[in-house]
């Protein structure tokens, strides 16, 4: 089975936050993406602001909003991991989890 969407931009986020000056073939590569579907996400996540381009010397690295959907996205993941459904509706409920759906319409399925 394949990842889904906010698995894949989890993928993204982790590569371009642990690689340093990360460039966009490194980060293609590392999360095992093919060209098109890498440009989709990765043009997604420019240009909502999670990830941005020093232009100088070409090359990426996350922004203080793109950490903080990173911290969420891992919980949401040791959360289904852990414990499924019985876990993570409660947390679901009683989070500021809207963040993720507010901010990221690929994320909603939109």
């Amino acid at each position: 089975m394949g990842r889904c969407k906010w698995e894949i931009i989890l993928d993204l986020l982790k590569t371009t936050l642990k690689e340093k000056k990360v460039k966009k073939t490194r980060i293609m590569q590392k999360t095992y993406l093919d060209w098109r579907n890498f440009n989709k996400y990765f043009t997604f996540l420019l240009e909502e602001g999670f990830i941005v381009e020093n232009t100088d010397e070409k090359y990426y690295e996350l922004t203080d909003v793109g950490s903080e959907l990173l911290e969420r996205l891992e919980k949401v993941y040791e959360l289904i991991n852990l414990g499924g459904p019985k876990i993570l509706i409660p947390w679901l409920l009683f989070s500021n989890i809207h963040f993720l759906f507010q901010q990221l319409p690929v994320l909603a399925g939109r």
